[in-house]
């Protein structure tokens, strides 16, 4: 997929250091465990009444353990990776952050006339 398309996004825990370390543009998200589970949590409350914040906030924790321990492909940030800290910011303000980072990087390898928005 990613011979085949030069200038796609692609998401996952271990893409920027397994799948394609030599790509243009890593982000690395962080949060807190506790403002995590309380997204996923309300994520889930939708659909289940039934589910117990501190379920989730184990579940979360452990799968964090266990990615980051793996002997296969570990989730670990990338040295050229941006890191950002969603913690405190909505998804707009999210996107407004990487989109900053997106563009800066267009302007600088494409020259700022070429590159409009």
């Amino acid at each position: 997929f990613i011979k085949k398309n030069k200038n796609c996004v692609l998401e996952g825990r271990d893409a920027s250091t397994k799948i394609l370390p030599s790509s243009d543009l890593k982000f690395y998200f962080i949060c807190s465990l506790n403002i995590a589970a309380r997204r996923r949590y309300k994520d889930l409350r939708n659909k289940s009444k039934k589910i117990k914040f501190n379920d989730v906030k184990k579940a979360l924790y452990k799968r964090n353990l266990m990615d980051k321990s793996r002997k296969i492909s570990p989730l670990q940030k990338h040295r050229d990776a941006v890191v950002v800290n969603t913690g405190k910011l909505s998804k707009n303000a999210v996107l407004d952050k990487m989109s900053k980072h997106v563009d800066n990087f267009l302007k600088n390898k494409y020259g700022k006339n070429r590159f409009k928005r």
